[in-house]
């Protein structure tokens, strides 16, 4: 396949859950797990999603690949200035292993799942 100049939202989806049903462990822990420190500059980017880890003694920006991935598409502004990027990954919270990647609906402010192969 040759390489592409630009993909879509519902593209990277695509690919992001045909890796996670590949294997869906050592994509889970890439995205739950492997969040990095990063400066102020990259948390106040305009569109890269950057969160926040709080101790007892200090509080730190964390980003993630899901978070750049994000930053590729844009923000929609939410509630309360609040911003959010197009693509969520479900997790199953007792399991702690991501169930699938969909797209956020903005409008509705629910997941739509993007079918995906096997599903």
């Amino acid at each position: 396949m040759p390489i592409k100049e630009s993909v879509t939202i519902d593209e990277v989806i695509t690919i992001l859950n045909r890796a996670l049903e590949k294997d869906r462990g050592a994509i889970s822990e890439l995205m739950l797990d492997h969040k990095v420190v990063c400066n102020e500059e990259l948390a106040e980017d305009e569109t890269i999603q950057v969160g926040r880890k709080t101790r007892s003694d200090n509080s730190e920006n964390i980003v993630g690949v899901l978070g750049l991935l994000n930053g590729l598409f844009g923000v929609n502004d939410g509630e309360h200035g609040t911003h959010y990027g197009a693509i969520a990954a479900r997790v199953d919270g007792k399991e702690g292993i991501i169930k699938s990647f969909t797209r956020l609906d903005h409008e509705k402010f629910v997941i739509k799942p993007i079918a995906c192969k096997g599903k």
